[in-house]
C-alpha cells in the first residue's frame, strides 16, 4: 500500500517538478523572473523537511502509522497542486504552493525509504527466510557461522530494496509518460488545467490510500489478533 502511494506521487511529482517553470513563465512571466529562487528556496525547505526525520521524536510520530501519515501528506498536495492550477498568475500563491508540495513530497519520499527497509528487514528476519539463509550458510561452510549469516542477511536486504525501487521506479515513470502523453501531447490542455487534474489524481490516491489503510485497520484476523495480544497481556 505504501508502493502504491508512492508510485502515484512519483509520477505527479516528476510532472510537476518538471513543467512549474513552464507554468510561471506562461502565467507570470515579466522582465524579473523570480523562478529561480522559487525553486531554490523549495528545494531548500524541502531538504530542511526530510532531514527532520533523524529527530527520533519525529520519526516516531511519522511512522506511528505510515499510511495515515501518507494520506495527510497526500492531501497537502492535493491542495498545493490545486492552488498551482487555480492561481497560476499569482506569484506568490504560486511559490509557497510549490513549497508546500517540495516539502510534503521530500517528507513522504524519505519516509518511504525507511518504510522499505524496515518491511524488506521484516522479510529477511522472518523464520522461513532465515532458514533459507542458514541452508545456504552452511553450503558456504564458513567458520564464522554468526558473521556469514549477518553477511549474507545484509546482502539479501539490500538487493530486495534495489529490487523494491526499479520496480517502483519503472511503473511510475511509466506512468508518468503516460500522463504526459495524453495530457500534453494528445489533448493539449493548457498547463493549469494540467496541474488541476494532477491534483484530482492525487486527491484520488490519498482517498485510495486512506481507504486501505481503514480496511486493514478493521480486518477481521487483525482485530482478532490484537484481541489475542491484550488477552494475554491480561
Amino acid at each position: 500500500m505504501s508502493s502504491l502511494w508512492w508510485m502515484l506521487n512519483y509520477s505527479v511529482y516528476v510532472t510537476i517538478y518538471g513543467y512549474e517553470a513552464s507554468l510561471y513563465a506562461e502565467y507570470c512571466g515579466h522582465s524579473r523572473d523570480y523562478n529561480g529562487t522559487i525553486f531554490a528556496v523549495a528545494l531548500l525547505m524541502g531538504a530542511a523537511t526530510s532531514s527532520m526525520l533523524s529527530l527520533k521524536v519525529v520519526e516516531r510520530v511519522m511512522s506511528w502509522s505510515m499510511l495515515s501519515t501518507f494520506t495527510a501528506l497526500g492531501l497537502l498536495m492535493t491542495a498545493a497542486t490545486a492552488l498551482m492550477g487555480l492561481y497560476p498568475q499569482n506569484e506568490w500563491i504560486l511559490g509557497v504552493s510549490f513549497a508546500v508540495f517540495f516539502m510534503s513530497w521530500s517528507l513522504g519520499n524519505t519516509l518511504f525509504y525507511g518504510e522499505t527497509r524496515r518491511a524488506v528487514d521484516a522479510a529477511v528476519l522472518s523464520p522461513e527466510v532465515s532458514e533459507q539463509i542458514l541452508r545456504r550458510q552452511v553450503l558456504i561452510s564458513s567458520d564464522d557461522t554468526q558473521g556469514s549469516q549477518a553477511a549474507l542477511k545484509k546482502s539479501i536486504t539490500l538487493q530486495l530494496i534495489s529490487v523494491v525501487f526499479i520496480i517502483n521506479s519503472a511503473i511510475a515513470t511509466l506512468m508518468q509518460g503516460v500522463v504526459t502523453a495524453i495530457l500534453f501531447t494528445s489533448m493539449q490542455l493548457d498547463i493549469a488545467v494540467v496541474f488541476q487534474s494532477l491534483a484530482v489524481v492525487q486527491g484520488v490516491s490519498a482517498l485510495l490510500v486512506f481507504v486501505l489503510f481503514v480496511s486493514s485497520v478493521l480486518r477481521p484476523d487483525k482485530l482478532q489478533a490484537q484481541v489475542s495480544v491484550e488477552m494475554l497481556e491480561d
